[in-house]
Order: C-alpha cells, then structure tokens, then sequence
C-alpha cells in the first residue's frame, strides 16, 4: 500500500511538473531618468507548444512576499496564460508610484523577447498599490514613454483600486500631500490622454480607502476624458466587500491615504465569496475576444 501511494505521490508531482513551470528570472528595465536598472520578477507557465497568452501580475503594498499574488498565478496559468510577477518590493516599504511603474512597465516589454508569449494578448491586473499601477499602465504616457510603438497593453484589470484620486488627477487637481508625496514623479497631465483598451475595475463597496464611498470608481469612468476609453471601461461594486478582500484573513491598520487621504483605519477583511466571484468575472473578461 505504501508504495502504491509513493508511486501515485510521484505521478502527480511530476504530472505538476510537466504542467506548470516556475523560473526566476531578472529584466531589464527603463527608469523614469532613463537609466536601466534590472528588476527580479516570477514566471509560471504551462507546458504547451507555441505562443500563449500572458499576464502581468502586480502586487499590493505589502509586497510580493505576502503571497496575495499566487492564487491568480494559479487561476491563470491553469486556464492557459502565462503570468509574471515583478517583485516591484518583497515587503512593505516606501517608494513612488513613477518607480514602481517603470518596473512593471518593463515586464511587458520583457515579455516580447520570449518565444512563447503571443504580443497581440498580454493584458496586466493589480491588487490595491498594483490596482492603481495598472490603471496608469492603460494611459498614453506610459506607453509612449516605456513601450514602442508596435506593443500595447490587452487588457487592464483593477482589483479593489483607490479610486477617489482618479478623478482628481483627471482635474489636476494635486494639492494633497498625497500626490506631493507619493505621485510627484509622475506628470500632472498624465490622464489627460488614454491608450483605449478595455479596462475592468472590481471596488469594494465598504473601502476604507475611499471613506466607504462605493460611487468612486463609477465616477473615475464617467470623468474619463476619453470617450472611446469611458465606452471600454467596466465597473463592478461589490457593495460588502472592504478593501483587500481576497487576502485570506481580516486584519486593520491605520493608513494615511484612506478615508480620502484624511488618514483613518483601514480594515481588510477576507470575503471568500467575493474573492470566487471576482476570479470568475476576472477570468470571463480576460478570456473575452
């Protein structure tokens, strides 16, 4: 009987490894300055001929190491994508968005010097701090200053955003400290002009960050300046889930930015059925020609 189930232990693992791949690698990438610096990032890809799709998965403030990020390496690569993780940071840690999205930026552009990855369908989803990263990644500026002419984005989706400062960005309107602290390397007028590709945004009705305004991400689309990208941006409020409602456990902490950059606690708390649904309707609108 033991071996039988040795013998059936190693099938699996190896049929695990047959199916899905996991390496580490390095790229390099474009600072804001223009330097190139090299960024570690994860792939994990299934074992299948030809070109696949791929996906950039940015992680949240708590850094890469919370481990928020390998259910979505799991619930893509199991239906066919290729995903990367850059380790923008392993742990929470004080940086700039202008840095963090030079970083993720230059994933893309890594991906275009693999074999595997089909270019027409590489499509980019955040958590929170890497929510926010992939909205600027669907603007014009990015793409213009990080990406050459012939690659753009897929697809964009935003998990649990902070939405209430879109529209003031939109507006250039950048007196808080947070735009002086946290946004001042990137440029006031980057909203003005976006890239148009289709964008889902998945909000938490009872967000701390937004003073449990669920109304700031349907109003981030409708301020959109772009009509073409107003038409393919989607929204989806799920009216009891709070911030961070994916992260397998429920815990609070105070954060300067929440409450609309009034400062106020923050609580995450784990909802695992908006977590299934979110999954579902992630999946639907990336797999969606």
């Amino acid at each position: 009987m033991f071996l039988m189930r040795l013998t059936l232990t190693l099938a699996l693992l190896m049929t695990f490894s047959l199916t899905h791949a996991q390496e580490r690698i390095s790229y390099a990438y474009k600072t804001l300055s223009g330097a190139s610096e090299s960024l570690d990032a994860v792939i994990t890809k299934i074992s299948v001929d030809g070109k696949r799709p791929a996906v950039v998965i940015l992680h949240h403030s708590g850094g890469w190491e919370a481990g928020t990020n390998k259910q979505y390496v799991e619930l893509l690569s199991q239906n066919g994508f290729i995903a990367i993780e850059p380790i923008l940071f392993r742990k929470p840690t004080k940086t700039t968005y202008g840095e963090s999205l030079a970083k993720a930026m230059g994933a893309i552009n890594y991906l275009s010097t693999r074999a595997d990855v089909d270019m027409s369908n590489v499509s980019v989803i955040g958590t929170s701090y890497g929510a926010n990263l992939s909205v600027f990644m669907a603007t014009q500026w990015a793409h213009k200053n990080f990406l050459p002419e012939q690659i753009k984005i897929h697809k964009v989706v935003a998990l649990y955003p902070v939405c209430w400062f879109y529209p003031k960005l939109i507006k250039h309107d950048t007196n808080s400290w947070f735009f002086k602290e946290r946004l001042k390397d990137l440029p006031i007028d980057m909203m003005d002009n976006w890239a148009n590709i289709p964008m889902k945004l998945f909000a938490a009705g009872q967000d701390d960050y937004s003073g449990k305004d669920a109304t700031v991400c349907p109003e981030f689309k409708e301020a959109l300046p772009s009509e073409v990208q107003k038409a393919l941006t989607s929204v989806v409020v799920y009216p009891d889930a709070t911030h961070g409602w994916d992260q397998g456990r429920t815990f609070s902490f105070h954060e300067p930015a929440a409450c609309k950059s009034m400062g106020c606690t923050n609580t995450n708390a784990f909802n695992p059925n908006v977590t299934a649904q979110a999954k579902n309707e992630l999946l639907i609108f990336l797999q969606k020609d």
